[in-house]
């Protein structure tokens, strides 16, 4: 799955969690084919929710592919986010992701993306200011009462937006 966006004329504040899920929606259809809502996405985190009913599977749990969709947009949204918030106009790719299916979910789902430590994440954001690009890996986790259910890691790409890109 590749996902690039572009958000135009950033300010260098961050969205707000309904300006994010309205962008995600119209930027990328499944997000609303899944329902998804953005519940929190700043510098720590991202959190996003999906109902069981139109993600599940024959079984009535959760579909396996729309765990891994809300994860993988998840931590697309905290690093957008996290990028749009420095006043970085860049297109997040992802490049590649391993997930680990744990435990059924029977229930609403919530996928929280964590920020990575910060000398990483300054690091990256030094790359994508000098060489126009880096690369960023992401862990995201849907947590049940019983534990947590799955795990996906995620390595994004960024590359800087050029102005024409913007018009």
């Amino acid at each position: 799955m590749v996902q690039s966006m572009t958000v135009r004329g950033m300010t260098g504040r961050g969205l707000t969690v309904q300006e994010l899920e309205k962008f995600l929606r119209a930027q990328i259809p499944l997000a609303a084919a899944l329902e998804i809502s953005v519940l929190h996405a700043d510098d720590a985190f991202a959190e996003l929710k999906a109902p069981l009913h139109p993600n599940r599977n024959h079984m009535g749990t959760a579909f396996g592919g729309s765990l891994n969709a809300v994860m993988v947009l998840a931590g697309y949204a905290w690093l957008f986010q996290s990028m749009h918030s420095r006043g970085h106009n860049a297109h997040v790719v992802l490049k590649q992701s391993t997930i680990q299916y744990l435990l059924p979910v029977a229930a609403d789902f919530r996928a929280v993306a964590k920020g990575t430590d910060r000398p990483s994440f300054e690091k990256f954001i030094s790359g994508v200011a000098k060489k126009g690009r880096a690369r960023i890996t992401v862990v995201t986790e849907i947590e049940t009462p019983a534990g947590v259910a799955c795990r996906l890691t995620c390595e994004f790409v960024t590359m800087r937006a050029t102005s024409s890109e913007l018009n």
